[in-house]
């Protein structure tokens, strides 16, 4: 009679895991290759790992489910499910009336798709307008110049409602303005204590979600801003800008 060890079930379990691992990864590769390319292959491993973790808290377990979780951390960033520019999503994942997974990743489903027409765009058009507003922006030198007079939330708030106006619609100005005190929160935290760089900070959080500055899928960012506390400021707002720019650009081409 054959026996197995415990032993040898957990290798069967981690190569189960491994194996979905690599389905998910030519997943990813193919449907946002760019993106895949630019955070290489140890990082894209890394941002799967974590969705399939941060999926088993919500009790999703499943290949479907724990799919499209992963999928929505490309879409909205790996902390959507406390994102509050997204705040169904935490709703959707955290409903104790639903328990059932399938049931659960249909609920999700269909509240993304509900964002999607309103803020995201049929094709995404609305999201690659804003993207290319921010290009723009960028080559006019007006993407960091807020109004003269008011407070920064409102100046900042104005900005990005020029910038992506459906999204803003979407999300509304309360939820903006806690988004805006977050991105405040975090340049703080980082040393960068300028108007440009609680401007920037706010727009990559708006863009890429509100856990960028440490989001593997973008570590372009989270290794800009951890050069450390002594490095000019200044000068780390500047580099940011310049990898932001070279992601956007990868960004329109994927």
């Amino acid at each position: 009679m054959l026996t197995i060890r415990r032993e040898q079930m957990k290798l069967f379990e981690l190569a189960a895991v491994r194996n979905f691992e690599n389905v998910m990864m030519s997943h990813a590769t193919d449907s946002w290759p760019q993106h895949c390319k630019s955070i290489g292959q140890k990082n894209l491993r890394q941002v799967i790992s974590k969705g399939i973790k941060q999926a088993g808290f919500y009790g999703l377990t499943k290949k479907g489910p724990v799919r499209l979780y992963i999928e929505l951390m490309f879409t909205f960033g790996s902390d959507f499910d406390t994102d509050v520019q997204i705040p169904w999503a935490a709703d959707s994942l955290n409903d104790q009336s639903v328990e059932d997974q399938i049931e659960k990743t249909v609920l999700l489903q269909q509240n993304t798709l509900n964002y999607i027409e309103q803020a995201a765009g049929p094709a995404n058009t609305f999201n690659l307008k804003a993207f290319q507003t921010i290009s723009q922006m960028a080559a006019d030198n007006s993407l960091f110049l807020l109004q003269a007079n008011g407070l920064f939330e409102d100046k900042m708030v104005a900005k990005l409602v020029q910038i992506h106006p459906e999204k803003c619609d979407y999300v509304g100005k309360a939820d903006l303005r806690l988004l805006i005190q977050g991105s405040l929160e975090q340049a703080r935290k980082y040393g960068l204590n300028t108007e440009l760089g609680a401007i920037l900070l706010t727009l990559l959080m708006f863009t890429l979600g509100h856990g960028c500055a440490t989001d593997p899928l973008y570590p372009w960012i989270s290794n800009t801003l951890d050069r450390g506390q002594d490095d000019d400021p200044g000068k780390r707002v500047q580099v940011l800008a310049g990898k932001s720019r070279a992601y956007l650009d990868k960004v329109l081409t994927d």
